[in-house]
């Protein structure tokens, strides 16, 4: 992945540009010396389970209305593997949660997650943790997105998934000190 962002990173950096909210080019110049040890780090100090790796909005039915309760389903699991439980969420929450949303929102959120692992007997995995590690998966969210120059997004419609895919993930990092996540 990394050698596709080396390669890509600057192409994809000219291309969005112009929609990416401040930070793309200070993200992409920490990212093309840190990634790898971002990476490595993230995957050492993390506790695993299954990972779905597409949990995106398109790929889960919410219940709604008289249905509420029910189950949600999670569907197209053919990038199925096995890491921290922090990348789904991260990976989620970046393409769900609108740029413009409070700061607050998304910790909220990973904080009920931490708070449901507890609960379900998840122990020794501190809340502090698991935040940081949250934030290092939105940071290699944006490795990953900008490791797409030349991928055929096929429509107009595409183009714009991935720049609003960019601007939801910088404006979650906005604040995060970057060096702080290698610890």
């Amino acid at each position: 992945m990394h050698a596709l962002f080396l390669k890509h990173g600057p192409g994809f950096a000219r291309n969005f540009r112009e929609r990416a909210p401040a930070g793309l080019d200070a993200g992409i110049a920490w990212l093309d010396v840190h990634a790898v040890e971002l990476l490595c780090a993230f995957h050492a100090s993390s506790p695993n389970t299954l990972l779905h790796s597409d949990l995106r909005l398109g790929n889960v039915i919410l219940p709604l209305g008289d249905r509420v309760g029910e189950p949600i389903v999670f569907f197209d699991w053919q990038l199925a593997g096995r890491g921290p439980g922090a990348y789904d969420v991260a990976y989620f929450l970046s393409g769900a949660l609108a740029a413009d949303a409070p700061d607050c929102d998304d910790l909220d959120l990973v904080r009920s997650y931490h708070a449901a692992l507890v609960a379900n007997g998840v122990a020794g995995y501190a809340l502090d943790d698991c935040i940081r590690d949250y934030r290092r998966r939105l940071l290699t969210v944006f490795h990953r997105i900008s490791s797409t120059d030349t991928l055929d997004v096929g429509s107009d419609r595409g183009h714009e998934l991935f720049a609003l895919w960019l601007e939801r993930t910088l404006a979650r990092l906005h604040d995060v000190d970057f060096d702080s996540l290698l610890a």
